[in-house]
């Protein structure tokens, strides 16, 4: 768009701009030798001349009115756009509100969309979190949780790095400066930990409890070697509980969740296979279980040891992985059968990943006869999670992966014997390890799957199609000068060339394709603090579909107040769980505050409120909208008021300035042919009936809800104003100026979508797959399209034509919520003055003007232009200035020099008569 200035609004001063782009009048006294005032005679000769321009830069001022006008009008069609495009929606009418009988003991919250309904529900026991306090008394001194730990657990030494893992975050803690309330304090500030806690100075004791509710709610440390929660915080760890059964296998099928992970048992599977279903997950629950098939008792652990192995890569065919004393051996099907080992494991890695081999490991060690009596294993993406079954010492166990070459001991040489030394390959190395013999270095590849290792001092050997004796062979044929070597049955033997104790610098530095390895005993265990949850949702109280629970010393497990639970809620008879008081169902949000005495009665319908207010919403905007453009398009302009020029607005006061400009930008738009079309589209939409619409009973009588007219929306009657019970939300204007401008009877419209909500929704959202015939102001069109769509439509394509005449930039909505309440054009609220430059002739064009490239409307392009046009005016007027300045200055130049002459005859006629 191009502007002249600084186009501010209402608050332009009516001084003009300061800077001048013609010359100078001036260069001497004006008219010393012809006693005539020359500057003041070329000043009225520039204003006369000036006259043009100024006409120019006032149409151009008013052309850019009109601009700025047309944006408004885009301005407010953009608002009624983006209320349509919500009434388009069907969900727009499928609110629905939910209420209940007794919200003190079950409320409801509809979320939107809930499925109408009546539902009954009751609550047989509410969700909890998991409590953990120390088990007897620590000390009631009222200074004893800010004493530094290491007091209080004996430690003098100088350790600060002591630290632990609670819910998978970890803490620092430096016994020197920690106390127990500062290592509670760094808990409660760790929102990912999941618990708060505090300590209780009257009855001495630290209470910790998780943030969350349900069976999931848990509280599971590890790492600690210092025993911040055993020995400081004097926590017990939980118990185990016990399910006693009468034969091998289960009476009944159900979900139970354990420690918050689902598993679904089925009646007559046995206890051994729920055994391994629970083990199978122990990472996740903290849980492991073992079954005594003597007395078929099933009891679930709550402390584990686990380790974690990640595969960096896949690995290589001949490699292995020691399990707690099993072998896990690699081969490729490719190149080789499967080993026999019966006591091992053979997994084949042709073709596999690095997923695929963590995922192959664990199924099996689940069908494993030896390690799954031990350990469970559970895969994720690359990593491989090993967790013992047993608790305590029974719970240590090893991982390992041997190497493929076994150095011997170096035996030095003397003055006439060589060093010597062994290398064993008891398998083919894996891509990418490495052996080094005197400073050279092998390093080992396949090339059936990659390249050959290149750098400098680097030998590469390809181990395709070898076995561990050719391999060793190949080495001994490329080792350095000073190394002799001879391969047999897999051993490498290496000798010096020459005597001497010279080390022959033997190493070898396996690429682990598996890491994580190595021991693990109890005191790697994680420790659960939070007790063992186990629920299903058809059973409480202690009960599970596994039966009724037992601690340690044989007594029935009830409710414990201490161990996280699940909600347990019944809705229509069905029964279910959640881990939280606030749960879904069905669409609408239950919150469960109490135990039912009774049904609670939740009732879900049609929020007709909400549907009536959006509908009231819409016809608001409609109504301030076309009022905007109508009163637009009937003021006629007030061609006597032209925008002002700075020498005009300088004899006036600033109120005048404003009341002229409001004056000179009234009406530039009155009877334009763009707001008349925009405004008829609006009016047939509104006015359209949309066919296909069912017939239904609203009050009393049979109504096809096919137009706005059916559900108490209709034209308003300029003559009579509004019918009976009606109001017009929007409209502020009165007589013939409300003409198509809608007015809403809410009785008439809430009725309506009581009796048949989805007829009401299908007069406005209707997907139709005609556009309808246009018809008179009073032959409605008609359509199987919605009211909302074809008004979208219509609005939608005035944007563009209203963009294509004038482009974007004014922001001023005249319907938004800083706009004056009046739509009138004439309104006196300087929020509504469009933006003006006072007209001064004598301003410096070149930096008034200024180009957007990007506004290539019809308006845009005329203003520039105009601006053309008044620069070449402009220029034109500046050599004019400075020829009339030259002709005046001759003109004095010419007297001066005839002055001067007479002077000099009368001296010289003077001087004469004298002698």
């Amino acid at each position: 768009m191009t502007y002249i200035g600084s186009l501010t609004g209402g608050s332009s001063s009516s001084s003009s701009s300061s800077s001048s782009a013609l010359p100078s009048v001036s260069g001497g006294i004006s008219g010393l030798a012809s006693g005539v005032d020359t500057d003041s005679i070329v000043q009225g000769l520039m204003e006369s001349a000036q006259e043009p321009l100024i006409q120019l830069l006032q149409q151009r001022q008013i052309t850019q009115w009109k601009q700025d006008i047309y944006q408004r009008v885009g301005n407010t069609l953009t608002d009624l756009q983006n209320d349509l495009s919500s009434l388009q929606l069907q969900s727009t009418f499928l609110q629905t509100t939910a209420t209940s009988s007794n919200s003190s003991v079950v409320s409801a919250t509809s979320n939107g969309a809930s499925a109408n309904g009546s539902y009954s529900v009751t609550v047989q026991q509410l969700a909890a979190g998991a409590t953990a306090t120390s088990s007897q008394s620590l000390s009631t001194n009222s200074n004893y949780a800010n004493t530094p730990i290491g007091q209080i657990l004996g430690d003098s030494s100088s350790d600060t790095s002591l630290s632990f893992t609670l819910n998978g975050q970890t803490f620092k803690v430096n016994p020197q400066t920690d106390t127990i309330n500062s290592i509670l304090q760094d808990i409660n500030s760790n929102p990912a930990a999941g618990v708060t806690g505090f300590y209780d100075s009257n009855a001495g004791k630290v209470v910790l409890q998780t943030d969350g509710t349900g069976s999931g709610a848990k509280m599971q440390v590890s790492s600690d070697d210092a025993g911040i929660f055993t020995n400081l915080f004097g926590l017990q760890p939980a118990q185990a509980v016990s399910y006693s059964f009468t034969g091998d296998s289960l009476t009944s099928s159900g979900t139970v969740d354990i420690n918050g992970t689902h598993f679904q048992f089925t009646n007559g599977e046995s206890l051994e296979d729920v055994t391994s279903q629970i083990n199978a997950q122990a990472a996740s629950t903290g849980v492991v279980a073992s079954y005594d098939s003597s007395t078929n008792k099933l009891t679930l652990n709550p402390a584990t040891t686990s380790q974690t192995l990640n595969f960096a890569s896949t690995p290589a065919a001949g490699s292995s992985l020691d399990i707690d004393g099993t072998e896990v051996q690699f081969y490729d099907s490719s190149k080789e059968s499967a080993p026999t080992d019966q006591n091992g494991i053979a997994i084949d890695v042709n073709g596999e990943s690095a997923s695929d081999i963590a995922s192959a490991v664990a199924n099996a060690i689940s069908a494993n006869g030896t390690l799954s009596g031990t350990l469970s294993a559970a895969a994720s993406g690359s990593s491989l999670t090993l967790t013992a079954l047993a608790t305590g010492a029974g719970s240590d166990f090893t991982t390992s992966v041997p190497s493929a070459v076994t150095l011997g001991s170096q035996t030095l040489g003397t003055d006439s014997t060589p060093t010597t030394q062994t290398a064993t390959f008891s398998g083919v190395p894996a891509a990418g390890d490495e052996l080094s013999v005197d400073g050279q270095t092998f390093e080992f590849y396949d090339s059936s799957t990659g390249n050959a290792p290149t750098g400098t001092g680097v030998t590469a050997i390809d181990t395709h199609g070898l076995d561990a004796n050719g391999v060793a062979s190949a080495v001994a044929s490329k080792l350095p000068n000073g190394v002799k070597g001879s391969a047999s049955d897999g051993t490498l033997t290496l000798t010096a060339s020459s005597n001497g104790a010279t080390s022959l610098g033997v190493s070898y530095t396996p690429n682990a394709a598996i890491t994580g390895v190595g021991t693990t005993d109890e005191s790697d265990a994680t420790g659960l603090y939070s007790g063992i949850s186990v629920s299903d949702p058809l059973n409480y109280g202690g009960q599970t579909v596994l039966g009724q629970a037992y601690d340690a010393s044989g007594d029935p497990v009830t409710d414990s107040a201490d161990v996280a639970k699940n909600a347990y809620y019944t809705v229509n008879g069905y029964s279910t769980s959640s881990q939280s008081n606030q749960t879904d169902y069905n669409g609408t949000t239950l919150s469960l505050n109490a135990v039912t005495s009774s049904p609670v009665n939740i009732s879900v319908a049609p929020d007709v409120d909400s549907i009536v207010q959006t509908i009231t919403n819409f016809v608001q905007q409609y109504n301030e909208t076309l009022q905007y453009i109508q009163g637009q398009y009937s003021t006629q302009p007030n061609n006597s008021y032209l925008p002002l020029t700075a020498a005009q607005a300088a004899q006036m006061t600033d109120t005048q300035v404003t009341e002229w400009n409001q004056k000179a930008q009234s009406g530039l738009l009155g009877n334009d042919t763009l707001l008349g079309g925009i405004m008829s589209s609006m009016e047939t939409a509104t006015t359209s009936m949309v066919s296909g619409q069912p017939t239904s009973e609203v009050n009393g009588q049979a109504t096809q809800m096919n137009s706005l007219y059916s559900i108490g929306i209709s034209p308003i009657d300029p003559y009579n104003g509004l019918s009976s019970g009606a109001t017009a939300p929007g409209v502020t204007t009165t007589g013939y100026s409300t003409y198509g401008l809608l007015q809403i009877n809410t009785d008439q419209l809430t009725a309506a979508i009581e009796a048949n909500p989805t007829a009401v929704m299908d007069l406005f959202t209707a997907s139709g797959s005609s556009s309808g015939s246009s018809g008179s102001s009073t032959n409605a069109s008609s359509s199987d399209t919605g009211i909302a769509k074809q008004l979208y439509e219509a609005v939608s394509s005035s944007i563009t034509q209203i963009q294509q005449q004038a482009g974007t930039g004014d922001t001023y909505d005249p319907t938004g919520p800083d706009a004056s309440s009046s739509s009138s054009s004439s309104s006196t609220d300087d929020s509504s003055l469009l933006a003006y430059t006072l007209i001064d002739p004598n301003a410096d064009l070149s930096t008034l003007f200024s180009t957007d490239d990007m506004d290539t409307s019809f308006i845009g392009e005329e203003i520039s232009v105009m601006d053309s046009q008044a620069t070449d005016m402009d220029s034109q007027l500046q050599s004019l200035q400075t020829r009339y300045q030259n002709e005046f200055s001759n003109m004095e130049s010419a007297i001066e020099q005839v002055n001067s002459q007479s002077s000099y005859i009368v001296s010289m006629m003077g001087g004469s008569s004298s002698s």
